[in-house]
């Protein structure tokens, strides 16, 4: 192997891949049983490979043994990404691609709703919800405003701005860790390159580079194209992704290992501040002590308002004051205390100032985090109309900064900063923060990565297609950080996890355990007509035709049973029945759910009654077996706009 690696040259093979799903890790030395792994691949490496052993056993991990087969495992596994051809190196992309977007869809989205057509034709007036334009015109404006900014921005701004955003969710470590992730990813994978290659050229470490760069930028400072030569450069990246949608091998696994170090960041993050020994012992203390003391002190005052004792500037009671020398007092329960302490003004207003600080911050990493992603994602050509657009700009913007004298456009520049600085910026002003929180995103046109995951879901689930490809198919370059010799540190008591198993469950495939429960019900219930000789039409939960169907075990307030799915229609079946209980049909369904700390599921559908009267409805599964993948299926028939809540 090292000969062949000699051989080859160390500048023709890509930086080494951290061991994969395919390649299991060494057992950890306090496990006293052996594990094995399946054997390499290929047989190119010569002839001493053995070809009849099927296995490699593995006993301890600190063995010479184990940690050489481990690293000819790896090495096996890259050199089977080395002969793979374009065609199959694109396949692997997309399957990892599918496969990261699930577990980032299963993250991120938790409730969507569908989007109504009418929803263009609807203007929303401060401080009210949506009303039709019919309403808005019977009504009257107010008559006078404080200000000039004010009455422009109530008369011709805040009309046309689209429907408030929904409320931002609670707080948690866990969304504080995944928006640190996305974070972290956006820095090391755009920001870090490129100040780490502006420091290179800035210290001429490259004198060659920094030479050629250093004589361009100053030929284009003296002829004016410094601007039309940065857009151009925009350009360039944009039309070279679209032709060469896909990255090189290096490229790939530089991806890679970016996406598992930026999960240990979050994990890491997630353990010092939630979990580690010295929150534990120091900082819950402090923090108790931190909230207990404003209690007592207001646990105090109220039993002193309550007595009618006070303390006088000497610091002993004023017992005098209540009109004699002897005093009763009726001590409070701790009940009450209690109960007077959770109704105070200042405590309540302590708290809720500090979880809507927490709030924003989490809101403000989200948003810069999604700004980011747009502007990745349009690179990346993810919506290709966006993508189009923002090129015929770069190219308008090309055309104006080489056309326009240098003089024109530093005015122009001028023009626009001064009219925001002194005619926009007093017209958002003077909007109340629930209006301004209505302002579209920038970049609003292009998709975040949450947004992409879903779009793609619901393309493969109409298609026909599985939500994530088979296992044997991804297993290469599965994006599993738990199974990298860099995984958390939460693995090692936890043992293995698999991230990206279907259905979003950690260990089973309930897909399939929905379906083989289906197959044998079905056949009780065939055998008990059969024994009854009653050929009944009642509906099979396996239907008979070739209508695809996908079946997963739930819970329903009316019991166990089974979910099952189709391009058409969501049935639920009781296990003790054979017809079943609850039919929606995908085109009334309105609004998905995720639910409770048992992955429940919630869905919103409507139906027009005897009488003409549309009914909305919601029906609630307690727990759902693969929750995500029912949830993404949901969202595929049909092909209507769905929504984020």
């Amino acid at each position: 192997m090292s000969d062949l690696l000699q051989a080859q040259g160390p500048s023709k093979i890509p930086p080494p891949l951290p061991p994969r799903p395919g390649v299991r890790r060494p057992q950890l030395p306090n496990r006293e049983s052996a594990s094995s792994v399946p054997a390499p691949l290929t047989a190119n490496s010569g002839a001493a490979q053995p070809t009849q052993s099927p296995e490699v056993i593995l006993s301890d991990e600190n063995s010479p043994d184990a940690e050489t087969s481990s690293v000819i495992t790896a090495s096996t596994h890259d050199q089977v990404e080395e002969d793979l051809p374009e065609a199959k190196l694109r396949e692997l992309y997309e399957n990892e691609e599918i496969e990261r977007f699930f577990q980032h869809f299963s993250a991120h989205v938790k409730e969507e709703s569908i989007l109504s057509d009418d929803d263009d034709d609807t203007l929303y007036v401060p401080g009210a919800s949506s009303t039709s334009v019919n309403t808005i015109a019977s009504r009257s404006a107010p008559v006078s405003y404080n200000s000039l900014s004010e009455s422009m921005a109530y008369n011709f701004l805040v009309p046309l701005l689209p429907p408030p955003p929904p409320a931002s969710p609670s707080f948690t470590f866990i969304r504080l860790k995944l928006a640190l992730q996305r974070l972290y990813l956006i820095f090391e994978t755009g920001y870090l390159p490129f100040f780490l290659r502006m420091k290179s050229l800035a210290t001429w470490k490259d004198r060659n580079r920094s030479s050629a760069y250093c004589a361009a930028y100053w030929i284009l400072w003296f002829h004016d194209l410094l601007l039309p030569a940065f857009f151009a450069y925009v350009l360039y990246i944009l039309l070279r992704r679209r032709v060469l949608p896909y990255p090189t091998l290096a490229e790939l696994r530089e991806h890679r290992r970016e996406i598992i170090h930026a999960r240990e960041f979050g994990d890491e993050m997630h353990i010092r501040m939630f979990t580690s020994q010295s929150f534990e012992l120091k900082d819950a203390w402090g923090l108790w002590k931190k909230f207990r003391k404003p209690k007592k002190a207001t646990a105090k005052l109220v039993a002193e308002e309550k007595t009618g004792i006070g303390k006088g500037p000497s610091g002993k009671l004023d017992a005098g004051e209540q009109g004699g020398d002897e005093t009763t007092t009726v001590p409070m329960t701790n009940a009450e205390l209690e109960k007077d302490v959770k109704t105070s003004p200042s405590v309540d207003q302590e708290n809720t100032d500090l979880s809507e600080k927490k709030k924003a911050a989490l809101r403000a990493m989200n948003e810069l985090a999604d700004l980011q992603e747009r502007m990745k994602n349009i690179f990346l050509w993810r919506r290709p109309s966006s993508s189009w657009m923002y090129v015929a700009l770069t190219v308008f913007l090309f055309l104006a900064t080489l056309l326009v004298p240098a003089r024109y456009l530093a005015k122009t520049i001028y023009f626009s900063l001064g009219c925001f600085f002194w005619h926009v910026i007093p017209v958002i002003v003077a909007m109340t923060p629930a209006d301004r929180s209505r302002f579209p995103p920038p970049l609003k046109d292009a998709p975040t990565d949450a947004e992409f995951a879903m779009d793609l879901i619901s393309r493969r689930v109409a298609q026909g297609l599985p939500v994530l490809p088979p296992a044997n198919d991804i297993a290469i370059g599965s994006l599993n950080p738990d199974q990298s010799e860099h995984g958390s540190h939460a693995d090692q008591g936890s043992g293995q996890k698999s991230h990206g198993s279907k259905g979003g469950s950690k260990n089973v495939n309930w897909k399939k355990w929905g379906e083989r429960a289906a197959q044998g019900k079905a056949w009780a219930n065939d055998a008990k007509r059969l024994v009854k000789k009653n050929a009944s039409n009642d509906p099979s939960i396996v239907p008979s035709s070739s209508l695809e169907t996908h079946t997963f075990p739930a819970t329903h307030s009316k019991g166990p049973g089974l979910i099952t799915v189709t391009s058409t229609t969501l049935y639920f079946t009781p296990m003790v029945s054979s017809r079943p209980t609850v039919t929606i049909p995908a085109k009334d369904i309105t609004g998905i759910k995720k639910t409770g700390l048992m992955k429940g599921l919630a869905i919103s559908w409507s139906s027009t009654n005897s009488n003409g009267i549309l009914d909305e409805m919601v029906e609630k599964f307690r727990w759902v077996g693969g929750r995500d993948e029912v949830f993404a299926r949901l969202l595929g028939p049909g092909g209507r706009r769905w929504i984020k809540v």
